[in-house]
């Protein structure tokens, strides 16, 4: 629901900066030059988690016989703020730059299944958490200029830190455990538009999508019963954010 407001107000903005094209004189803004500005945002996450496991006889009848899921879903969303820098260069209408994007992220979810089994009392929990520390990116933007308002396309590298934890617990025992932090690396694209409050002030909103890739969470055992048994999460590390940002072009 949040994610939808954020886009909302993004495509508010977006529908406000077209607007102000259609009022604006060609040529009555010069878009090449250096900028630099703060960028506030929404971010919106789905996991699917996909649970494998092998190396024992007792681990996979487990999660045959439904005790283990085979998949587990969570979803994040949560605010963004940053910073990011950037030059462009004005060709006629069309204009062509490069950015440098940084934010902190409250990005986190958690995935938790609890299975009971026959002895009365003793349940099986399985759990997964993501939690998404900072996104950065390094883009290439192609736009077309209408006066005030500056439309665009962007696309290029993606960049995050993430850190992952989970674990298979089976009554007061620890079968399987995990704590790992990746810095991660993928690609970015998206669409947004800037329109000149001024000659050197200008107000964007954007929305883009990120993919880091088909990424592997693996559990070590927690005791020498399990050590022959392997425990994996598989799942694809993606999202959407929405920005809003204000720069200044020197």
């Amino acid at each position: 629901m949040r994610m939808r407001h954020a886009a909302g107000l993004v495509g508010l903005v977006v529908v406000g900066l077209a607007g102000s094209a259609s009022r604006a004189r060609a040529g009555e803004i010069e878009w090449s030059g250096f900028q630099a500005g703060l960028q506030a945002g929404y971010g919106y996450a789905p996991r699917t988690w996909s649970l494998r496991v092998s190396g024992s006889d007792s681990i996979e009848d487990a999660q045959s016989e439904g005790l283990l899921p085979r998949e587990m879903k969570s979803t994040a969303s949560a605010w963004m703020a940053g910073a990011f820098v950037g030059g462009s260069r004005q060709e006629g209408p069309v204009v062509f730059g490069a950015e440098a994007a940084f934010a902190f992220s409250g990005l986190g979810s958690e995935a938790r299944v609890v299975r009971d089994t026959e002895t009365p009392g003793l349940q099986v929990v399985t759990r997964v958490r993501e939690d998404v520390d900072w996104l950065g990116a390094a883009r290439i933007q192609v736009g077309t200029a209408f006066g005030r308002a500056l439309v665009y396309g962007t696309g290029g590298l993606a960049l995050g830190q993430v850190r992952l934890s989970g674990s298979i617990v089976t009554g007061e025992n620890t079968a399987h455990e995990g704590v790992q932090t990746d810095t991660v690396v993928g690609w970015t694209a998206g669409a947004g538009a800037w329109l000149a409050l001024s000659r050197t002030v200008r107000l964007g909103g954007e929305m883009s999508y990120h993919d880091f890739g088909p990424r592997t969470f693996k559990l070590s055992p927690a005791h020498p019963l399990f050590e022959e048994e392997s425990a994996r999460f598989d799942y694809r590390a993606n999202g959407w954010n929405a920005r809003l940002a204000l720069a200044a072009l020197f």
